[in-house]
């Protein structure tokens, strides 16, 4: 009977070990270069991670770092010491090259976040957001990747079809997470004037209304303007 106990007690560990590994293999998007991971340590993630920031970081990188580290499903504190246990480093290194490029490394001890640039450092962190994602522990591992593409965009047309600004933070949020890094936001059109020029003001008043709906119909329509409030 105890035998069949401690069976059930293996087994159970290693559906959990093994549900763990498949939680955490293929959420990094997009794929990183290497990702290598060993499913028989982990990292206990429970008790949150202290942070430590490379104290060459700028205050506005700082900044933006800590935004991006609060979308991370753990709880994190600052701290002026490297510990040596629960930590989280982001550190600035000079063998990383690319500007965009970063290493992540899962350690028992804790995860380790370098980069040549602060960017790095931001999209290391992305990577971390997904690996993390409603888990209390992650596998010990490491990811290497840098983008394949300086230029890496998605183009909004809100001249012609209008997204409230909750929309567009979404967008932005969800662009940083899968690491693009490029909004075009189409802000004008013939269909309509969108930015509003002080100098200019007949630009919002005037040549920024039409009647039709849509600008399908204004375009195969007359084209025309209206004043602001007269229809």
């Amino acid at each position: 009977m105890r035998i069949l106990r401690l069976f059930q007690l293996v087994l159970l560990f290693a559906i959990g070990a093994t549900n763990i590994a498949v939680a955490q293999t293929n959420r990094i998007t997009p794929v990183p270069a290497v990702e290598v991971w060993n499913y028989d340590e982990t990292l206990d993630l429970k008790k949150g991670l202290k942070v430590y920031v490379d104290e060459t970081i700028d205050k506005r990188d700082y900044q933006r770092l800590m935004v991006a580290l609060g979308s991370v499903n753990c709880r994190f504190e600052s701290v002026e010491r490297l510990p040596k246990r629960g930590y989280l480093n982001l550190d600035l290194v000079d063998d990383i090259t690319t500007d965009e490029g970063y290493v992540l490394r899962i350690e028992k001890s804790g995860i380790t976040i370098e980069a040549g640039k602060p960017a790095g450092l931001y999209y290391g962190l992305q990577s971390l957001r997904q690996l993390v994602g409603d888990a209390d522990r992650l596998c010990v591992g490491r990811v290497e990747d840098a983008p394949r593409f300086d230029y890496r965009g998605v183009l909004i047309d809100i001249s012609r079809h209008f997204r409230t600004k909750e929309f567009l933070m979404r967008q932005i949020d969800m662009m940083a997470r899968v690491k693009m890094n490029r909004l075009h936001l189409h802000l004008t059109d013939a269909a309509g004037w969108r930015i509003e020029i002080d100098g200019y003001p007949e630009l919002t008043s005037y040549a920024a209304w039409r009647k039709p709906a849509t600008w399908k119909e204004w375009w195969y329509g007359d084209r025309g303007y209206v004043n602001e409030g007269s229809e």
